[in-house]
């Protein structure tokens, strides 16, 4: 079968990566509240809220950084993704909190490092 080439241009791809990447935490941690269908939901959405708001403000920066040093590879996204999920939740609450969060935050970023290789840049 040949492959299609996709009409999203890189950045576009990138930016709807941004998008995509809170959702797996968020479908993680929802898989813990396996009470009822509406407990699910709304801890889906208040989970993908906040996870969403910790790829803008840290994601974006270090995605950033991590693109013009060239160094984005899967296990640099695991390790800032873990510090990123991890560290808020360290300084507001302590650190007996920060390896759960940041369990949740490296999910996050084992997703957008799959979307990177395989969808954003499957050539390189």
């Amino acid at each position: 079968m040949d492959k299609q080439k996709s009409n999203l241009s890189t950045d576009e791809k990138i930016f709807i990566s941004f998008f995509i990447t809170p959702a797996v935490p968020a479908a993680i941690f929802s898989a813990f509240a396996l009470s009822n269908l509406i407990v699910i939901v709304i801890s889906f959405v208040v989970t993908y809220l906040i996870a969403g708001a910790h790829v803008l403000v840290l994601g974006l920066p270090a995605f950033l950084l991590g693109k013009r040093l060239n160094a984005i590879h899967w296990w640099t996204c695991i390790v800032v993704a873990f510090l990123i999920g991890g560290l808020p939740i360290a300084i507001w609450h302590g650190w007996s909190e920060f390896g759960w969060w940041g369990l949740f935050g490296a999910s996050g970023g084992f997703g957008f490092w799959l979307l990177w290789q395989f969808w954003i840049h499957p050539d390189q």
